[in-house]
């Protein structure tokens, strides 16, 4: 049997920390698909990347900052599940 990678316990810690719940079944399916994801990204090790300079600061051009009229308040929280016309309203998180 290959090593787990991901183990049951590291799918739970992540659901308290996102607040989301899985049933048994779901558990065991995002377990497998992080498992995956994980080790395809651990093929990443295996490139060769001699003679490639490490990049120390983001490359490209850069544009220039401009001032844009932004979003009002109301226009912000609009899609919002619930809000008081200015701000969101979500569950205590602090005890």
């Amino acid at each position: 049997m290959a090593k787990e990678i991901v183990k049951t316990s590291d799918v739970k810690q992540v659901a308290i920390l996102s607040r989301l719940e899985f049933d048994e079944k779901e558990t065991e399916k995002l377990k497998s698909d992080l498992g995956e994801i994980v080790e395809y990204f651990g093929g990443l090790l295996e490139v060769d990347t001699t003679g490639v300079p490490a990049i120390t600061k983001p490359e490209g051009v850069n544009r220039l900052d401009e001032v844009k009229d932004g979003l009002t308040p109301s226009d912000v929280v609009k899609n919002a599940p619930s809000h008081n016309h200015n701000a969101f309203i979500v569950p205590r998180v602090v005890e």
